[in-house]
């Protein structure tokens, strides 16, 4: 099976980058949060789990929706017409 290069704007996301990227994130927001005294004493343990949270939430959809893009270009590919007998692969 020959590999197929994407075409358009779009290209391959890293799941684990987009994680670790959107952990970073968070993790800076609730540093921010704490230094700066928007959040104070017990409402710190309540936030502190959030930057994990919102990047497995990433992550999870990150896999769903690169997991639909390539079982749709899988179905497209075997139902493309064989170029050599006319027919259609199955």
């Amino acid at each position: 099976m020959a590999v197929q290069r994407p075409t358009g704007a779009r290209h391959p996301v890293s799941i684990g980058h987009l994680v670790m990227g959107v952990a970073l994130l968070g993790l800076g927001v609730v540093w921010g949060l704490i230094e700066s005294g928007a959040v104070e004493g017990d409402d710190i343990r309540f936030l502190l789990p959030a930057p994990w949270i919102l990047a497995g939430v990433a992550g999870l959809a990150a896999l769903v929706t690169s997991d639909r893009r390539a079982l749709a270009a899988q179905r497209r590919a075997a139902m493309a017409p064989d170029p050599a007998s006319g027919t259609i692969e199955e």
